[in-house]
């Protein structure tokens, strides 16, 4: 299951968006991903843009872990994550880190 929030500026048009994926079949583990234009960047969009996607997910899905893989040299990603709250794990799959974030009703 997956679940896509787009971000819309003043005038409808989109500048970003944030996807959830279940990780396991029936578990409440999701990972999530977040792109944004690159008009839209420098902007704080993307940490506002993460803040109500999560908010509606929460919401609409009850307490949840959300798991972001952020390569190690995205140094953007890993702040906008740590700043939302997330802590780091290494991710065992890449030469990222995982960003992990437990959100309960």
């Amino acid at each position: 299951m997956s679940v896509l929030v787009i971000g819309e500026n003043a005038h409808g048009e989109p500048f970003g968006q944030v996807r959830f994926d279940r990780r396991t079949t029936g578990s409440n583990s999701f990972e999530v991903s977040i792109t944004v234009s690159p008009e839209a960047r420098g902007q704080g969009l993307a940490r506002r843009l993460l803040t109500v996607a999560e908010k509606y997910f929460l919401d609409t899905h009850g307490s949840v872990q959300l798991h972001a893989c952020v390569d190690k040299d995205n140094k953007v990603s890993e702040r906008l994550f740590e700043n939302a709250g997330y802590t780091m794990e290494q991710c065992p799959k890449t030469d990222g880190r995982w960003w992990i974030k437990e959100m309960h009703v």
